[in-house]
């Protein structure tokens, strides 16, 4: 919601409704289509540039990365990791700060946007340029938040709180399955499983999940055969929830399953 305030101010429960109707495509669908669909749905249903909401949604996803790498500093401080990890880690880490860098960079030069026609060759027809301008303009505009350092830093805020939120979940659903380990370990699986599956391939992450909690869970000593049981569980226990809750949505927002997808809407 803080997001897409330069674009229109949307009501917090229609944010989540298209959030959960993402996070329902993309349980059926592979490669995350479903963050495109609800991206689509948003624009169309809300008449806002489809440039301007792209621009939101990859603020979210570097917002997500910037908190679970606070998470990674605190566990970076009780947690020996292996070298691979910790270069892996790096590696995401600087991406995503110079990513954020660059889209400062672009949102403070907001009021001269006629850089932006060097990105596009002269081969292309004028429709398409046309178009294309406008995709970028909008884009644009849509980092608008970045130049308030309140809202941003409350986007960071409400980041590490919904992501520590995870983290305890996580933690107390070691103890309930009997499996009492460091305070530090829920963070440790709900980061490895959320950066290593940022690429998800999968409908849902189904496997790759699994296979990451294993190999995070293996750093405490926990078998191989229990962890599989664990990430089971609790993974199968949030794609309940989200299907659910993303259902709900489905019928509040009078949307069939054919419009998802085919980003269709009367």
């Amino acid at each position: 919601q803080t997001l897409l305030a330069p674009i229109g101010k949307i009501p917090l429960k229609e944010c989540f409704v298209f959030v959960m109707l993402g996070y329902l495509a993309n349980l059926i669908l592979p490669l995350r289509t479903g963050e495109f669909i609800r991206l689509i749905l948003f624009s169309r249903e809300k008449k806002t540039p489809i440039g301007g909401t792209l621009a939101t949604l990859v603020l979210e996803k570097l917002f997500d990365v910037t908190a679970l790498l606070v998470f990674v500093f605190i566990i970076s401080l009780v947690v020996i990791l292996p070298p691979d990890w910790r270069r892996g880690i790096l590696l995401v880490e600087g991406v995503a700060i110079m990513a954020l860098v660059l889209m400062m960079a672009i949102a403070f030069q907001r009021g001269n946007l006629n850089w932006l026609e060097r990105f596009i060759p002269d081969f292309v027809p004028p429709g398409i340029k046309s178009r294309l301008l406008n995709l970028l303009h909008t884009f644009v505009e849509g980092l608008a938040a970045l130049k308030y350092w309140r809202a941003l830093l409350w986007v960071v805020v409400q980041s590490i709180i919904i992501w520590g939120a995870v983290a305890v979940s996580l933690h107390f659903f070691l103890l309930a399955t009997g499996i009492y380990l460091p305070w530090h370990a829920a963070i440790f699986v709900m980061v490895i499983t959320n950066l290593g599956s940022a690429i998800i391939l999968t409908p849902g992450g189904f496997g790759l999940i699994h296979f990451l909690t294993i190999v995070a869970l293996d750093r405490y000593g926990v078998d191989e055969s229990i962890a599989f049981g664990l990430a089971v569980v609790f993974h199968e226990s949030v794609v309940i929830a989200q299907v659910v809750v993303g259902l709900i949505s489905l019928w509040a927002k009078g949307f069939s399953w054919r419009q998802i997808r085919h980003q269709e809407i009367p």
